[in-house]
């Protein structure tokens, strides 16, 4: 940016490596669900004492065609199901991605979401699967929490959270239930063997459902994703261990 003549403040996080560790099934180990439960209520604080976004940059059309790119460097990217996605490969934003992850990342990222989306609707249709979530919640009813899914714990707690979080100790309270409630929810998952279950099914899914083309790009970005990942762990205790 400060190249084109623009100035630009880094700013902080807006959400923690929470949303980062969520899986789309909602599979959640038994240690992260002690601590943290679902991350709910965590987060909302974590969110509440992070400082704002800085305001100092200006919003002026050149400034945004600098972190953005222009349209005369736009690229459509054709998505599995026929439909198209567009960036602006010029932007500072675009050339800080594909200096971390490669030059290809913003053309694959949507491509690898799309063929995701289309395994992961895949997997639960599953007849193993679904049998591994009635397991599941057959056990959640045992416990007092009762739920159709995995993902229905945690709609019901965070639908709670606006509320609970205008005062501190409806918080608190909550953040107790959410506790509660996701250990239970974890021991279930390996009381159904729900990982092991879906780890079998996703493999035999996409097997079917994408073909080797397809599941090459998946694994080229999985590795450049935990490739910059594994960098940036040695680089931060590097840094810790001066």
């Amino acid at each position: 940016m400060a190249a084109r003549g623009q100035r630009y403040t880094p700013q902080p996080r807006v959400a923690s490596a929470r949303s980062e560790e969520t899986n789309p099934y909602g599979l959640l180990g038994p240690r992260k669900a002690a601590a943290d439960g679902y991350g709910i209520v965590g987060e909302y604080l974590y969110l509440r004492s992070s400082p704002p976004p800085s305001g100092d940059e200006s919003r002026a059309p050149a400034w945004r065609r600098a972190l953005t790119g222009t349209a005369k460097h736009r690229v459509s990217v054709r998505l599995p199901d026929g439909s198209r996605v567009e960036y602006f490969a010029d932007g500072c934003v675009a050339r800080a991605r594909a200096e971390v992850y490669g030059a290809d990342w913003d053309r694959t990222e949507p491509v690898v979401a799309a063929l995701s989306t289309r395994v992961l609707a895949a997997v639960e249709k599953d007849p193993d699967y679904r049998a591994a979530i009635r397991r599941w919640s057959a056990c959640m009813a045992e416990t007092g929490h009762p739920a159709d899914d995995p993902q229905a714990s945690r709609a019901r707690l965070n639908g709670r959270l606006a509320k609970a979080a205008a005062d501190p100790t409806s918080l608190r309270a909550l953040g107790r239930e959410e506790i509660r409630t996701a250990t239970a929810d974890a021991r279930c998952q390996a009381r159904a063997e729900l990982a092991k279950t879906i780890g079998r099914v996703q493999r035999s899914v996409e097997k079917r459902v994408l073909s080797a083309a397809e599941r090459g790009v998946v694994a080229r970005h999985v590795a450049a994703k935990r490739d910059v990942l594994k960098a940036s762990m040695t680089s931060g205790a590097s840094r810790s261990g001066r």
